[in-house]
């Protein structure tokens, strides 16, 4: 269910946990709705080093993302989540755009590639933590 979806997404500086792709994330900063982490991946086999700011919009039921520091790139993207029509899972869409910094001349297919590899690996991680919340044991109390 989106709801459940939605807890999950909200931890991402435990990405490592649960990520082929990421070797590192921290939690930098969290105020509020946002949260800011620092993260280390491989991506098309190249290591990855920024640090990305979060925004969570639960009652919108989407998440923003943007580049807080990355010397290749600046990212700027949308996760929108949707129940199915019976409500027991969530259509994950995500937009976004990517600014180059570095003015090299990288083969769009390679971008695309990249951004692809991120998008699949964010949905495997997702599925792992929703795996691990749902086998988590619960507080006393909790419904």
């Amino acid at each position: 269910p989106v709801e459940e979806v939605l807890r999950a997404f909200a931890e991402p500086e435990r990405s490592v946990e649960f990520s082929n792709i990421v070797r590192f994330s921290k939690l930098v900063q969290s105020d509020g709705n946002k949260k800011v982490v620092e993260f280390e991946m491989v991506i098309l086999g190249q290591p990855q080093h920024f640090t990305m700011e979060f925004a969570f919009f639960p009652e919108e039921r989407r998440v923003t993302l943007k580049t807080v520091e990355n010397s290749l790139s600046d990212l700027h993207g949308e996760y929108r989540f949707s129940p199915s029509p019976d409500g027991g899972k969530t259509m994950l869409t995500y937009t976004g755009t990517a600014k180059d910094k570095v003015k090299m001349p990288i083969p769009m297919g390679l971008q695309k590639s990249a951004l692809r590899e991120t998008f699949v690996a964010t949905v495997q991680a997702l599925k792992k933590g929703l795996t691990a919340q749902q086998n988590a044991p619960r507080a006393a109390g909790a419904s």
